[in-house]
């Protein structure tokens, strides 16, 4: 190992980091004119209708699919008769002072001339329209975090990578490689602590393409040190494991120990080759002739080559 010089990165283990940072998203339930049944949606806002860009994301959506509004389901009648009778009465376009066209807000036009937009009533007196509510995206992988008494669903998302598990197929004597994200952990309300069900886990392992018989070695972190062998021609390498990369199975991203990235077609050990014209570091490791070793770092800044973490991935946390 590099002893000469030590070098210090802080390892990215705590599973609630990126889950603290996280958006909380509301969900609804719909049937959109353009789907065949009903999804869960994760409810998007646009938070102010009078200005230019929540006018323009307003349209966007608008024009593509208008059933993507709350409104239109639950207040049909403001939509149709107060929201679209402002669109086909107020302009999207005006003329500058150089006689130019360019972008207006049909909303603000309205306001400016008849106060806030209501909601419809026969007096004209609703409540006032500010922002509107959208079905944005349908609900994919996310963490349930719905108060008990709550009817919809309110959940976490962050498709951040996680860490990595890295497992041993002895029948092809290769590696294997399954990457786990923060929206793969459960809440469990009553606890307070996070956890991957063995169903999921097992779920994702198949997706992951992780053989059944396949021996589990160890688990790896953003920076976390692990040491590459390459058996046929008796080389080996020091790295900082990045993170899996999901473009391509078994792949992994890799930094190098003692600075902050490669320098571009930086040469590698012979089975891995070399880095990419930009620095950057894809490497698949589903080869034979292949040996990888978790490193672990003491206080003291000795290092510790671990083959072997345990019989079992860590689930509960």
């Amino acid at each position: 190992f590099e002893d000469s010089i030590l070098f210090s990165y802080q390892v990215d283990s705590k599973f609630n980091r990126k889950i603290s940072d996280a958006t909380i998203y509301a969900t609804r339930k719909a049937k959109l004119d353009k789907e065949k049944s009903e999804e869960t949606y994760v409810l998007g806002k646009i938070k102010d209708i009078y200005s230019q860009a929540g006018y323009d994301a307003f349209i966007k959506i608008y024009n593509k699919d208008k059933s993507k509004f709350l409104m239109y389901h639950k207040d049909p009648q403001t939509f149709e008769k107060v929201i679209e009778e402002i669109l086909r009465t107020y302009p999207s376009k005006e003329l500058n002072d150089k006689n130019k066209e360019i972008p207006c807000n049909p909303f603000e036009k309205y306001r400016q001339e008849n106060g806030p937009i209501r909601k419809y009533s026969k007096k004209s007196n609703g409540p006032e329209i500010k922002s509107l509510k959208y079905y944005d995206n349908k609900l994919g992988n996310h963490i349930d975090i719905t108060p008990e008494s709550s009817d919809n669903q309110v959940v976490l998302q962050s498709l951040k990578p996680w860490r990595t598990d890295v497992y041993f197929n002895h029948q092809t004597k290769k590696y294997e490689l399954m990457g786990l994200k923060y929206s793969d952990l459960s809440f469990e309300k009553g606890s307070g602590k996070y956890s991957i069900s063995n169903q999921k886990y097992n779920s994702i392992k198949r997706i992951e393409g992780i053989d059944e018989q396949s021996e589990f070695k160890f688990t790896l972190y953003k920076n976390d040190l692990i040491l590459i062998k390459d058996s046929e021609n008796n080389e080996q390498k020091l790295f900082r494991f990045n993170s899996r990369n999901d473009t391509a199975k078994h792949y992994i991203e890799l930094k190098p120990y003692d600075k902050a990235k490669f320098d571009g077609e930086q040469e590698l050990i012979t089975i891995l080759g070399n880095v990419a014209k930009g620095g950057r570091c894809l490497k698949g490791l589903n080869k034979s002739n292949i040996s990888i070793f978790k490193v672990k770092t003491d206080v003291l800044g000795k290092k510790h080559i671990i083959k072997k973490e345990g019989d079992e991935p860590k689930l509960k946390f």
